[in-house]
C-alpha cells in the first residue's frame, strides 16, 4: 500500500480537523507520507508523516485542486505525476515528500507539533505502552502487595493484551458493539466490568489472552484508583492516534517485540519498568 483515500460526500469544505485527522490517522501507522482527502468536487493531499493532532490536522494540507481545473492540462500532469498507477509505481510519492514536504524540523513549526508527534509509530506506541506498563504495575502492586517484579510482569503484559486484542476487535468490527466505552458507566467500576467481558470474550476466541489468569482473574484482586479507567479513557478517545484497523500485524509484533524485552522491577514501596538483562 503506497497511500490512503479518504472519500467524503460533497460538501462546502471538506478541510476540516475532524476529516483531516482521520485521514492522517489511518496512514500515520503505516509510515506513509501522504494520505489523500477528496469529496469529488476537491482533492487535497495531506501529509501524514507525524502523530495524529485534532488541532494541527488541518494545517497539513500541502495540495488541494478543485474538479474544474481538472481539465487544466498542467494540472492533469500534475495530479496524474503523483497518483497515478505509473507514478506510484516509480516511486514519485517519495520523491515528492523528498521535494515538497518541509523538513522536520520546518513542519514543527508549520503544524505546530508537539516533540512527541514527530516519533515513528513503532516508537510512540512502545512508549504509550510503557507508560501504561508503569501505572498498572503500581496499582496492581496496591492491590496486592505480595506480588513480585515476575508476576507484576506476566499480570500486567495479559491485561495490555487483552486491551489491546479487545480495541482490534472493536475497530475491526468483530464485535457489533463497542465494549471499553461501556465499562464503568453504571457503577464506576471499570476493572470488574473488563473482567466480566473477558469471560465472555474467552467463550468466543479460543486463545491465550482471555484464558483465566491466575492473578487478575480472582475475584478478590481489585485494582483501586483511576489508572484503569484513565487508560480504557485514552484507547476509546474520537481523538486517539491510534486506529487499530489500520496498524498492520507485522508491525505491532514488532512492538511487542520490544515491549517484552522490557520488565517491572518490584520493591516494597515503588515500582520500575526497566529493560530486561541481555536484551539489546
Amino acid at each position: 500500500m503506497r497511500f490512503f483515500v479518504e472519500a467524503k460526500r460533497p460538501q462546502p469544505n471538506i478541510v476540516t480537523p475532524d476529516n483531516c485527522f482521520q485521514a492522517i490517522r489511518y496512514s500515520w501507522p503505516k509510515s506513509l507520507p501522504i494520505t489523500v482527502l477528496t469529496d469529488f468536487n476537491h482533492l487535497h493531499i495531506i501529509d501524514s508523516r507525524f502523530r495524529p493532532n485534532i488541532d494541527s490536522a488541518v494545517t497539513r494540507c500541502v495540495r488541494n485542486w478543485h474538479c474544474s481545473e481538472f481539465a487544466n492540462r498542467g494540472t492533469f500532469e500534475e495530479i496524474y505525476w503523483l497518483l497515478s498507477r505509473e507514478a506510484v509505481a516509480k516511486g514519485n510519492i517519495d520523491m515528492f515528500a523528498e521535494e515538497h514536504l518541509p523538513e522536520q524540523q520546518v513542519a514543527a513549526r508549520q503544524y505546530s507539533l508537539f516533540p512527541g508527534e514527530a516519533r515513528e509509530f513503532d516508537d510512540d506506541f512502545l512508549q504509550k505502552l510503557d507508560g501504561w506498563r508503569e501505572s498498572l504495575a503500581s496499582v496492581f502492586k496496591l492491590a496486592n502487595g505480595a506480588l513480585n517484579g515476575q508476576q507484576l510482569t506476566e499480570s500486567v503484559q495479559r491485561t495490555l493484551d487483552r486491551l489491546v486484542f479487545i480495541r482490534f476487535l472493536e475497530d475491526k468490527n468483530l464485535e457489533p458493539d463497542p465494549l471499553i466505552i461501556k465499562w464503568g458507566l453504571h457503577k464506576n467500576d471499570h476493572w470488574r466490568d473488563f473482567i466480566n467481558a473477558c469471560k465472555r470474550l474467552d467463550q468466543i476466541y479460543n486463545g491465550v489472552v482471555f484464558k483465566r489468569h491466575n492473578i487478575i482473574d480472582e475475584p478478590n484482586f481489585h485494582p483501586t484508583g483511576a489508572a484503569f479507567a484513565d487508560i480504557c479513557t485514552e484507547l476509546t478517545d474520537n481523538h486517539s492516534p491510534y486506529n487499530f484497523d489500520s496498524i498492520p500485524v507485522e508491525i505491532l509484533g514488532r512492538i511487542y517485540e520490544r515491549f517484552l524485552g522490557k520488565v517491572v522491577q518490584a520493591t516494597q514501596n515503588a515500582v520500575e519498568v526497566v529493560l530486561e538483562r541481555g536484551c539489546p
